[in-house]
């Protein structure tokens, strides 16, 4: 089991703090992502970090808005707008896309939702073509029933990605949007292989912000931990932006 062990962010201001407690990346938040815009700038700062901290996985950069499954919604447009993303973020060392925006995917609560499912089906399948050639895969994150009522659990999004059928589609899965019922042995041997990137926090706390695992907030983190090892998973980790070195040390003691 090899895991590479990094942090979620959702500014630039703090690279080199961030460098030197011990992280392998970083994770862009899905407004970073969209916002960075001069490679000069972005260049800059990420010199100040000792050692240039990939930022190995970015959230899809779409605007908060938008929704893939909207009527109307332009597929051509953010197309486009992604591809000059792909571009930028690869420089930099993305080699993950997490679609994890829970509004992007709302189905209608009445009528058809097919063609809504083949739409998402469609901007999917594109994407996948796009960050093929720049060695990205994209990651489908199953989201609890708050957050959206399309894909909510691991077998769903195995389901979406056999019928895309693209080979850098992937899963991303958050402690906080499971259930302990799902850390089972049966259920994680069954998609390990689709799995490529796991969000470790507090699920306590399931809405903004979100809480890094510390020593008695409650929580027994080797529910997920032990399951990952029996699978012996070789991916990447990520704590939340609270995330600091005294939480990375307490994580890895458990994985150990």
């Amino acid at each position: 089991m090899k895991v590479n062990w990094g942090k979620r962010i959702t500014d630039l201001s703090d690279l080199s703090r961030i460098s030197e407690e011990g992280f392998d990346y970083l994770q862009l938040s899905d407004t970073l992502s969209a916002e960075i815009e001069e490679r000069a700038i972005l260049q800059q700062r990420r010199e100040l970090a000792e050692g240039e901290l990939p930022f190995l996985c970015c959230e899809l950069p779409l605007p908060r808005e938008v929704q893939i499954t909207q009527k109307g919604f332009n597929l051509y447009v953010w197309t486009e707008h992604l591809k000059r993303r792909i571009e930028l973020l690869t420089d930099y060392g993305c080699r993950y896309l997490i679609q994890n925006n829970g509004k992007a995917r709302l189905l209608p609560l009445e009528g058809a939702s097919q063609e809504q499912k083949e739409q998402m089906l469609q901007f999917l399948f594109i994407l996948c073509e796009m960050a093929e050639p720049y060695g990205i895969t994209i990651l489908l994150e199953p989201l609890n029933q708050r957050r959206t009522n399309f894909l909510n659990t691991l077998s769903e999004v195995a389901e979406f990605a056999l019928l895309l059928g693209k080979n850098n589609l992937s899963a991303s899965v958050s402690l906080r949007e499971f259930g302990e019922g799902e850390f089972t042995w049966e259920m994680w041997k069954e998609h390990f292989s689709l799995i490529k990137h796991v969000q470790l926090e507090n699920p306590l706390f399931i809405e903004s912000p979100r809480r890094t695992p510390r020593p008695g907030d409650g929580y027994d983190y080797r529910i997920l931990l032990k399951v990952l090892e029996e699978i012996d998973y070789n991916g990447s980790i990520a704590l939340p932006e609270e995330g600091d070195k005294d939480s990375l040390v307490y994580c890895k003691s458990l994985l150990r």
